[in-house]
């Protein structure tokens, strides 16, 4: 998914997370209390860390008139973050977009994340893409990331999977390792470039072995599947298990799975719904549903319509397939809702699934 930076400004050092993000000054910074800095940044940054915001508005106001690029830039975020007056958001666009012109990366990160995320601001797609590429170019590894998120998308581009698999490539050369993850999926699936299993394979052990949790799902998602070239279930349950752990719910529902169906390990029922369970609770549709079907079928738990209906309709509003079919199931047999042959037949449709002959 495309990567919300959790700081923005290295340059200045500022932590801004939240709107109670703090400035980290160097610890040769000068207070302004103890006289003060020659430079007008290194001032403002100390006036920013003691919320002296007027103070530090006013130094950089005063950079700005002599065109430091830094002093736009930080004013933007300034204008963002710190001051609320009229229109701030706007005067906050302005100054970043005044540093984003002069190829100051920070606020060309902050503005594609501004724009991405609709934050005080009317969404714009095409905006964000044209930040994250600019700051990318610029050798900004998570807007490589982004960017080729977006073209794998088409959000604020055109869908270009030669150039997505580019910027994921590049982003991993400089160390993001979504970008390894991703461009190796584009190798599994030979889009935008060769496809190539053998590297893909390379590439995702080289993170999953590091401990990340995307990693280790994907790879195995790979084995579940015979993405690879072969199917070894004992492969994708230690890779699933090892995810598992680390609280990522995809690969908790996955793995939840084999061990419901018994495929490449001993049936265990209760240790699939417990899975389904943590994976649910984190909102993942796919395990919502699962607990939905273990409650219509009295498989593992109570057999209980009521709950059956609740998660199977929550996750049929989110489109998961098995959901649908499995709620057209209740309305064509009346299993805790009335017949409704009419929609009953609408949810079968919506499925995708085939009703199952009678």
């Amino acid at each position: 998914m495309y990567k919300v930076l959790v700081c923005f400004f290295v340059a200045f050092l500022v932590a801004c997370a939240s709107n109670d993000a703090k400035l980290q000054t160097s610890e040769n910074t000068v207070s302004l209390s103890q006289g003060g800095s020659t430079n007008p940044i290194d001032s403002a940054k100390d006036a920013i860390e003691h919320n002296q915001f007027d103070v530090a508005k006013t130094i950089l106001q005063s950079a700005a008139e002599q065109g430091d690029v830094e002093s736009f830039a930080l004013l933007g975020w300034m204008y963002f973050y710190k001051i609320e007056e009229p229109e701030h958001v706007k005067q906050a666009i302005e100054w970043l977009e005044k540093a984003a012109d002069r190829d100051h990366i920070n606020a060309q990160v902050l503005l594609s994340q501004i724009y991405y995320t609709g934050d005080g601001v009317k969404k714009n797609l095409v905006r964000a893409a044209f930040w994250a590429e600019r700051a990318a170019e610029l050798g900004e590894p998570d807007s490589q990331y982004n960017i080729g998120f977006m073209y794998k998308n088409g959000q604020g581009v055109p869908v270009n999977y030669e150039k997505a698999a580019y910027w994921f490539a590049t982003a991993g050369k400089n160390g993001q390792i979504s970008g390894v993850v991703d461009y190796a999926l584009m190798l599994v699936k030979g889009m935008g470039v060769a496809k190539n299993p053998s590297e893909a394979k390379r590439l995702l052990l080289s993170v999953a072995e590091g401990g990340d949790s995307w990693a280790q799902y994907n790879l195995g998602l790979a084995y579940d599947r015979g993405d690879l070239g072969v199917v070894d279930k004992q492969e994708a349950i230690k890779w699933y298990e090892k995810s598992a752990e680390q609280g990522n719910a995809s690969a908790q529902v996955n793995l939840g799975g084999l061990y419901a169906s018994g495929d490449g390990v001993e049936p265990n029922l209760d240790k699939a719904i417990a899975l389904y369970k943590k994976s649910a609770e984190q909102g993942n549709v796919s395990a919502i549903s699962n607990l939905g079907v273990l409650h219509l079928s009295g498989s593992g738990v109570k057999q209980d319509y009521d709950m059956a209906f609740k998660l199977l309709s929550y996750a049929a509003e989110r489109g998961n397939q098995a959901a649908l079919y499995y709620l057209a199931t209740m309305y064509d047999e009346g299993k805790g809702v009335p017949i409704n042959k009419s929609l009953a037949n609408k949810l079968f449709d919506l499925s995708g699934l085939d009703k199952l002959a009678k």
